[in-house]
């Protein structure tokens, strides 16, 4: 009966080993979604955005700003907020949103 006891406490432990680095790996993924492409376009039209509607130019650097100071709070922590997670989204689809005309 010993053994078996010592088999599952070592199991347990393993798994929240397991478990609590996996949450350590999708906060360093998470951290790795804003990929200098994205940068670069998210930058060109907002500065596409500046020479036709200077407030959505402005609300999208808010947007992108909210987007990094998420990123920053979140990836540190074991598990992501829902909340956190929606908002994130949220910023991140305004981001890819509708382009300016040309």
């Amino acid at each position: 009966m010993g053994v078996i006891v010592l088999r599952l406490r070592d199991q347990v432990r393993d798994y929240h080993a397991l478990r609590s680095r996996s949450q350590r790996l999708e906060a360093e993924l998470l951290k790795k979604t804003i990929q200098p492409h994205l940068l670069m376009n998210t930058l060109l039209t907002i500065q596409s955005w500046f020479g036709q509607d200077p407030a959505k130019a402005g609300r999208l650097v808010e947007a992108l700003a909210d987007e990094f100071r998420i990123i920053s709070r979140v990836a540190a922590q074991p598990e992501i907020d829902m909340a956190d997670e929606i908002q994130l989204c949220r910023r991140h689809l305004e981001l890819m949103g509708p382009r300016p005309r040309r």
